[in-house]
């Protein structure tokens, strides 16, 4: 981006999650909320859900139903728990979420950057990944699954558990392969790499756009590694 044909930097052109993007694409909506830092599905997390989860449809300040499903998770027993939570969440719409946060090691994915919503009165939530910039974070690792209230029970339901780790082997075997995603990175570099080494902040503070590149690859490829092993052990 230039401002006054000075480089301010190379940004993302991100789609915003409103009520424009649910109409382009015909899904209906009835309610959606987007998640702020700690939401964490519950009564018990460190902020209050009335505080973390910012309501944007329809405007008004009714969090009833979002409130029986944090109830419903707080007091369910582990073996009943999809029974109990089926009402109020997609579970496996939620696994398939969580499988893809867990495997690009997107550690800001867990408790913030979501979006929750649901398509009418009688349908339970679905998931809308939102922000991905610590993706493949090379620092915090979050195992084969990151953590929050909502997944720390679920997890402990043996028939859940393993429905979960079958989703991450389905995209460690079918998405997430170096043979698909290097290619992805090779062909974006050439789209890149000029505004990447004008960047203040990139290319311009010192930062080798090559070395990122291969430390990318590098770093999808242990993950490959380390993800199977999880599963193997």
């Amino acid at each position: 981006m230039k401002i006054n044909n000075s480089d301010e930097g190379l940004f993302l052109l991100t789609e915003g999650i409103d009520e424009s993007f649910f109409e382009k694409r015909a899904i209906p909506v009835y309610e959606y909320y987007k998640a702020n830092l700690d939401s964490d599905f519950s009564f018990d997390a460190l902020t209050h859900p009335m505080f973390s989860y910012e309501k944007k449809l329809p405007e008004d300040n009714n969090y009833d139903f979002l409130f029986e499903f944090f109830n419903a998770l707080d007091t369910c027993k582990v073996d009943n728990v999809e029974r109990s939570l089926c009402l109020y969440l997609n579970i496996d719409d939620y696994l398939i979420y969580h499988a893809i946060s867990s495997i690009t090691n997107n550690n800001d994915a867990f408790q913030n950057n979501y979006y929750i919503y649901r398509q009418n009165s009688v349908t339970p939530y679905q998931f809308i990944p939102w922000d991905f910039d610590r993706a493949f974070d090379q620092e915090h690792n979050v195992g084969i699954a990151g953590k929050n209230k909502l997944f720390n029970k679920l997890y402990q339901n043996e028939f859940v558990k393993d429905k979960y780790l079958t989703e991450v082997q389905f995209n460690l075997d079918n998405y997430f392969r170096e043979d698909i995603i290097f290619p992805i990175i090779d062909s974006t570099v050439v789209y890149i790499k000029e505004a990447y080494n004008i960047d203040p902040f990139l290319g311009g503070s010192g930062q080798n756009f090559d070395f990122r590149v291969n430390e990318l690859k590098e770093f999808i490829s242990k993950r490959i590694i380390y993800l199977r092993d999880e599963i193997n052990n």
